[in-house]
């Protein structure tokens, strides 16, 4: 709200330092500023006159002001002054005040042009030609007038017209401020007042101390020098106690007669004149010189029990507010002091007294009202006995705030009016009513709060009820006449006490105001630049407004222009019928305000602004702009304070940015016109388009913030764009371009990218608004002038676009002129470019011959000529060769000619071919026209030398030849030689191949079944690495090596290739050297080392093995003989099935040891006649649920099967289940997979056979299946199973074949020996069973040697263990015995040192001596059994196998 900044304005208009007077002018303002800051009462009304004639420079200065009490309160500077203003009727005054009201600032008139009369004839007396008055006015309110006169020699400008209208405004604000001041004192004193009556009412003292006591706190409340108190006694006289404002205390006695008590009736205040009274106590006071007095009654029980009187040297001085103090005095005087009343005042009564000045004492403090209502609450609880007390306040308009007891704790509530039901109330005495029947916000808590009765008490303010104390109880009649008036009398002091804190914010609030006004009003007289003015402006508003973003925007024709702090182009938006509306209203704010309405507004600033604000300006009656106010803050809200300052700040702020908008309007005629003036000039200086457009974008530039300029030849139906390069970008006329023609002008805010061609500026230097205008000359369009600017934001106003229509005007001409200039421009601009960019030398000669014009290189020729001569014929004698003739030719027969010749240019000899060409031109008359040819001489000559070169180099080649061939053809690598065929040297030929290359080249066209000729031949033929280092030596990449085979089957060869590059004439060299026999031994060594690899893997399989085999037969020799023990026990008869299961698992564990310790080390297995369909049964019956859950369809064919074969059950049982798993594993997944199993006997062999419909194996899969380890499932197989079942049948003289392609399934056939009976075993004869035999048994393992005993004495036999070899031949010495039975593998030896042991102690039991083990296989088995002769027993064994040792034992023995 910058006035300051006004007023800096329209001194800036002057533009010229600030004059004496003015200097003056500010020092007033300051004071003014000073004034409305300061606490004292300001200068008196005479004092502001003086001060604003000399700041005015008048010769008379008058103020008039309206007082609070309607008077006419005058103020004047000098003699005639003082006269005119003290003498001025008041009907001239009021006149005169409504007649100024109506203008927008002060106005000036001539003396001369007054009504006549004694005003104006005064007036001329005192030589005072012209007067103007200013309006003393605060919220739109006038109510004085400040007045100052000149003579004729200094009549009054717009600036003291300005200064005159801004003094009034800080006086009108002032002198408001001063009353609100008086007002929040008057009141502070009354509330004041009022807690000290409450105390003294509290201290019942006796009826003359009170009085002393209360009578000065009366004197200072009411601001009046005298205070009375009448008090009825017992003999119905009145005592009377008389104070003064000296602290003076005068005591009397009157007769009831002396008191006039008929002339104060009821209980209300009496305001009369005691001057002309005729009551004796009246004249009394009269005589003190008191002009106004103000008398209470104070009645009992409807008698009166005297009066209290308080008295005013001055008339008016009893105002309401005083009035009611006085009132509520008398009130507590009445009980205080009346002896019946004091009486009376007991219990009940008393305690409500006590009440109601305790609580006086709360609520006249500073603390806020919620603060002390619960303590409030609880002091009227005690004396009223009431359960809720609560109170309504109106705030503002419909805004109310409630305090009481809500939600269970005491808090103030934001409701309005109508939720108060305040319109149901009148300013009257207490309402006693039951809220179950309201539906108010106000009945609903009472409900909710319990209360059935309750009764409410206006609070009242002149008339006006302000708020509501409401008392509720629970149950019904206990609100009494006591009650009521306790509420009556506790709601007038609430009501004060609202009052007067509600008028001390608002003199704070106003007081603030007249700082804000002050301190911008003291800008507004320093600061000479608008924006300043509103930075200031926005300073004084930020402890008002928080987060405030203020702007000022002028009218400008259509346009509203913001201006921006940082001193970039102003922002602009276009009058629509919003903004016309707001300027018409004169104000306009809310907190949703249409921001989108002024969109560059918001773009202002970066934050989003909640509460907005636009006020009309005004200057001389004419509206200057609009000053914009905004928060940021979401939860601010205006008031009407808020606006009413806005306003004032806004017509503080009109004249300064009236002389701001025309300091602007005069700085922006005087650009346009050196806007125009350089326009003008460049269209009568410049000759080109581009130079011209140039000169115009530089012009433009001081009213275009970032202007882009370019221009557009109309030439017909096609326009001409004119880059920043000069160059033009031509385009038909579109539809949208002819009505801007037709239009004349057309301007948009954005620009539309399809108006312009793609290349243009106005596209690549990102345009925002932009203007096409229309130039014309003799009526016809000749273009269009297209200005831009990349401001973003910024729009043309009608102004800037009447003064594009100008330029264009001016351009017309300019531009038809310099586009046919142009044209010939270009067109010899082109022509010179061709020429001198040609690379002949060109010169040009006249009839004289000579030469007047050449490019580049014919300067260089012409140097060289210049020697000889300055015509062509001095020169031609000087030039080598045929050109010299071949000119003469040309100038003779007119006709052109060639030629070369020879010129030594800068000592170095230089050939040229020359063409002379006889020109028809009034001023040229020949031409010539000179390639430089030393390079083109140069090369023949070479040419000729090295046609002899190669002459003699192919002599040479010839001789070579025959030695080059001999030498490949005794070579045994194969060579290709690959050259240029001679006939045609674009074309590639076999130049030769030697025998060993012809062989090679059989084998490859037996390969691809074609003969091999050409080199598309050879390169196809060979293998593809070679092929293709083939191509890339064709090319003339570095040469290859590589090694391939070629052939198929036993005519495979290995070739190892080489690839040679060579030089011209030949291109490339294949060499291939024959190594096959390399590869195979190679691949034999490869073989043999894969063999030891895996010689040694079994090795150590071996030895793995043999020690886990030893460590699982032990137990499984104790499982099997433990479970064959209890088989035949009688205990056995419930568990005899699940001890057989026991049994022949133990027997499957023992036979799949015995696999691994075959496979690992093959040896003899003990074979028998096998039935291969029971083989196959058993399998069978292992897989049978597998292949259900799989969905296998498992076809057995053994029809053909007629005889046994000589197998290992087990170890075929084996194979059979490694060929169904392999086959398995194959047909996983897949639809349809089918096994069949089929066997058949022929003579010699029996065979079985697996066969699937899987995916079958490649060749290079089916030829690895059979090695170890070897797997196509890494992490499902371990590459063993189908390398087991190959050893086990070769180990049984028998083999397993394969026959498998890709697509067509896998049949594996396993072929074996056969036997043409089955043999009996051969069973222990019973005789010889029956025989008992004695048993030695050696074993480290106690478990084993536990069984064994078992075993052997569950057949009758006797039985003796031993754990080691010497413990044996203890045994051994002792006695002897039928079997010795001895592991291998015992603790810590062997059985060998068994044998050794016996045959020192009893060497005949080394027949009967029998090696249990379960590697029956292992090199010290064998070893053993075959240098002893000794039987083998594997492990584990049972029953059975004990009871077939008993005969061969008896046998032995």
């Amino acid at each position: 709200m910058d006035s300051t900044s006004d007023l800096d304005a329209r001194f800036d208009l002057l533009d010229q330092p600030p004059a004496p007077g003015e200097a003056a002018r500010v020092r007033l303002l300051n004071e003014l500023a000073h004034l409305l800051q300061d606490g004292d009462e300001g200068p008196s009304l005479d004092a502001v006159a003086a001060r604003a004639a000399v700041v005015m420079e008048a010769s008379f200065a008058g103020l008039l002001i309206v007082g609070e009490q309607g008077e006419i309160l005058p103020g004047a500077s000098g003699p005639i002054s003082t006269g005119l203003v003290r003498t001025l009727p008041t009907e001239h005054f009021t006149r005169w005040l409504e007649k100024m009201n109506g203008f927008q600032g002060a106005r000036a008139w001539a003396v001369s042009r007054l009504p006549e009369g004694g005003f104006q004839r005064t007036l001329a007396r005192g030589h005072i030609d012209y007067i103007a008055a200013g309006v003393v006015a605060h919220g739109g309110s006038a109510f004085g007038l400040l007045a100052v006169g000149r003579d004729a020699a200094h009549p009054f400008t717009d600036t003291d017209l300005v200064t005159l209208d801004l003094v009034a405004t800080l006086l009108g604000e002032s002198i408001v401020t001063r009353r609100r001041l008086r007002e929040e004192e008057d009141e502070r004193r009354s509330q004041q007042a009022l807690a000290e009556i409450a105390l003294v009412a509290d201290a019942r003292e006796d009826p003359e101390t009170a009085w002393r006591r209360l009578s000065p706190v009366l004197i200072r409340a009411l601001d009046c020098p005298y205070a009375g108190f009448l008090l009825r006694n017992r003999d119905g006289r009145f005592r009377g106690m008389s104070s003064f404002a000296d602290g003076s205390v005068q005591f009397g006695l009157f007769e009831a007669s002396d008191i006039g008590a008929e002339a104060f009736q009821g209980e209300e205040p009496t305001v009369y004149d005691p001057r002309g009274s005729t009551i004796l106590s009246a004249r009394a006071r009269a005589r003190l010189g008191l002009v106004e007095c103000a008398t209470v009654p104070l009645r009992a029980d409807g008698e009166l029990i005297g009066m209290l009187t308080a008295g005013s040297h001055e008339a008016g001085r009893f105002d309401a507010r005083r009035l009611h103090l006085l009132a509520y005095a008398a009130s507590i005087l009445s009980r205080v002091m009346a002896p019946e009343t004091r009486a009376a005042v007991a219990g009940r009564s008393a305690r409500r007294y006590e009440a109601l000045s305790r609580a006086a004492l709360l609520l006249s403090g500073n603390a806020p009202l919620v603060s002390v209502w619960s303590e409030v609450q609880a002091i009227s609880a005690e004396a009223i006995g009431c359960a809720h007390l609560s109170v309504i306040l109106r705030d503002q308009g419909e805004s109310c705030s409630a305090i009481g007891t809500f939600a269970g704790g005491v808090r103030e509530r934001a409701i309005t009016a109508t939720q108060a039901g305040l319109r149901a109330f009148q300013p009257v005495r207490a309402l006693v009513y039951r809220p179950n029947h309201g539906e108010t916000w106000a009945f609903r808590t009472l409900k909710s709060d319990g209360i059935v009765e309750a009764v409410s008490v206006p609070l009242a303010e002149d008339g006006e009820v302000i708020g509501i104390l409401t008392a509720g109880y629970r149950t019904t009649g206990a609100i009494d006449s006591e009650c009521r008036h306790f509420l009556e009398v506790l709601g007038a002091f609430i009501a004060r006490v609202a009052v007067a804190r509600r008028a001390l914010e608002r003199s704070q609030r106003e007081a603030a105001e007249q700082r804000i006004v002050g301190a911008v009003a003291a800008a507004a007289a320093t600061e000479q630049d608008a924006a300043r003015a509103v930075a200031v402006l926005n300073v004084q508003l930020a402890d008002r407004i928080p987060q405030v973003v203020t702007s000022f925007g002028f009218i400008e024709g259509d346009t509203l222009e913001f201006q921006n702090s940082d001193g970039s182009p102003p922002v602009r938006i276009r009058v629509n019928r919003f903004i016309s509306g707001v300027l018409d209203e004169g104000q306009l704010a809310g907190p949703t305000f249409p921001l989108h309405e002024l969109d560059p507004i918001s773009r202002m600033d970066d934050g989003g602004i909640h509460a907005s604000s636009l006020t009309t300006s005004a200057a001389s009656g004419e509206v200057v702009g609009a000053l914009f106010v905004g928060s940021r803050d979401p939860d601010f809200a205006w008031d009407a304070g808020d606006l009413e300052l806005l306003r004032v700040l806004a017509r503080i702020l009109g004249p300064v940015m009236a002389n701001a908008r025309a300091t602007n309007r005069a700085l922006r005629e005087a650009a346009e016109q050196r806007v125009l003036a350089g326009v003008t000039s460049a269209a009568a200086t410049e000759r080109g388009s581009g130079r011209l457009v140039r000169r115009l974008a530089s012009a433009v530039s001081a009213i275009v913030p970032g202007p882009i300029v370019t221009w557009a030849h109309i030439e017909g139906d096609e326009l001409g764009w004119l880059t920043l390069s000069e160059t033009i970008l031509r385009e038909p006329v579109r539809p949208s371009i002819s009505r801007i023609i037709e239009r004349g002008q057309y301007s948009v805010p954005r620009v539309n990218h399809d108006i312009f061609p793609e290349h243009s500026e106005f596209r690549t230097l990102n345009a925002q608004a932009y203007s096409l205008t229309v130039a014309r000359s003799g009526g016809d369009a000749v273009g269009l002038l297209a200005v831009a600017s990349t401001l973003p934001g910024w729009t043309f106003s009608e102004r800037e676009l009447e003064l594009l229509r100008t330029i264009a005007g001016i351009l017309g001409a300019a531009m038809a002129r310099t586009r046919d200039a142009d044209r010939i421009a270009h067109e010899r601009a082109l022509y010179d470019t061709i020429v001198q960019s040609l690379s002949e030398a060109v010169l040009v000669f006249d009839h004289g011959l000579r030469p007047v014009f050449w490019n580049g290189h014919g300067q260089r020729l012409a140097a060289a000529m210049q020697p000889f001569g300055d015509t062509l014929p001095n020169v031609l004698p000087h030039l080598a060769g045929d050109a010299a003739e071949a000119i003469r030719d040309a100038l003779a027969s007119r006709r052109p000619a060639r030629g070369r010749a020879r010129l030594d240019i800068e000592s170095a000899e230089t050939w040229f071919e020359f063409e002379a060409i006889p020109l028809e031109h009034p001023d040229y008359g020949f031409l010539l026209v000179a390639a430089d040819a030393t390079s083109k001489v140069h090369r023949e000559r070479r040419e000729l030398t090295h046609q002899a070169e190669i002459a003699a180099a192919a002599a040479r080649a010839e001789r070579d030849r025959g030695i080059y061939n001999l030498t490949l053809e005794s070579l045994s690598e194969a060579v290709i030689l690959v050259g240029r065929d001679a006939a045609d040297l674009t074309r590639l030929e076999v130049s030769f191949v030697n025998e060993s290359g012809r062989q090679l080249a059989g084998i490859l066209e037996e390969a691809t079944g074609r003969p091999l000729v050409t080199v598309e031949d050879y390169q196809q033929a060979l293998p593809r690495p070679v092929a293709e280092a083939f191509v890339r030596g064709l090319h003339g990449h570095t040469g290859a090596r590589c090694r391939t085979a070629v052939g198929s089957g036993a005519a495979t060869r290995w070739i190892d290739w080489e690839i040679v590059p060579l030089p011209a004439p030949l291109k490339l060299m294949v060499v291939g050297s024959d190594v096959t026999a390399e590869v195979e031994r190679e691949n034999t060594e490869v073989r043999h080392r894969q063999q030891l690899e895996q010689a040694s893997r079994l090795a150590a399989l071996g030895e793995l093995i043999g020690g886990v085999a030893h460590e699982l037969n032990n137990p499984l020799t104790a499982v099997l003989g433990f479970a064959e023990i209890l088989a035949i026990s009688p205990q056995a008869g419930p568990f005899r099935e699940e001890l057989q299961v026991i049994r022949k698992e133990a027997e499957r564990a023992r036979d799949v040891v015995r696999d691994l310790l075959f496979m690992a080390r093959p040896g003899a297995a003990e074979r028998t006649a096998v039935d291969l369909a029971e083989v196959v049964g058993h399998v069978e019956r292992l897989k049978r649920a597998a292949w259900s859950r799989e969905g296998l369809s498992v076809t057995i064919d053994l029809a053909a099967v007629t005889a046994p074969a000589m197998a290992n059950e087990h170890q075929l049982v084996q194979i059979l289940l490694n060929l169904v798993t392999n086959a398995e594993h194959a047909l996983r997944g897949r639809p349809g997979a089918a096994i069949r199993i089929s066997g058949a006997t022929g003579p010699d062999c029996a065979q079985l056979t697996v066969e699937d419909n899987g995916p079958g194996m490649p060749p290079e899969v089916a030829s690895r299946v059979f090695e170890p380890f070897f797997t196509t499932r890494p992490g499902v197989g371990n590459g063993l199973g189908l390398s087991l079942s190959y050893t086990i049948a070769a180990s049984h003289g028998g083999r397993l074949d394969l026959v498998t392609a890709p697509g067509e399934g896998a049949r594996f056939t396993l072929t074996l020996p056969r036997t043409a009976h089955q043999q009996r075993p051969i069973e222990p004869d019973s005789e010889t069973v029956s025989r008992r035999l004695s048993f030695l048994v050696v074993d480290d393992e106690p478990n084993v040697r536990r069984v064994c005993e078992r075993l052997i004495t569950s057949m009758g036999h006797r039985c003796v263990i031993a754990a080691d070899s010497a413990s044996a031949a203890v045994a051994a010495e002792s006695q002897d015995f039928d079997v010795v039975l001895c592991d291998f593998r015992l603790c810590a030896e062997t059985a060998a040192d068994v044998v050794e042991a016996l045959k020192r102690v009893r060497p005949t039991l080394l027949s009967r001596m029998v090696i249990a083990t379960g590697a029956t296989t292992e090199p010290g088995v064998e070893a053993l059994r075959r240098e002893h002769a000794l039987r083998v027993l594997a492990k584990p064994y049972g029953l059975r196998d004990i009871a077939a040792l008993a005969p061969e034992a008896a046998e032995a023995a």
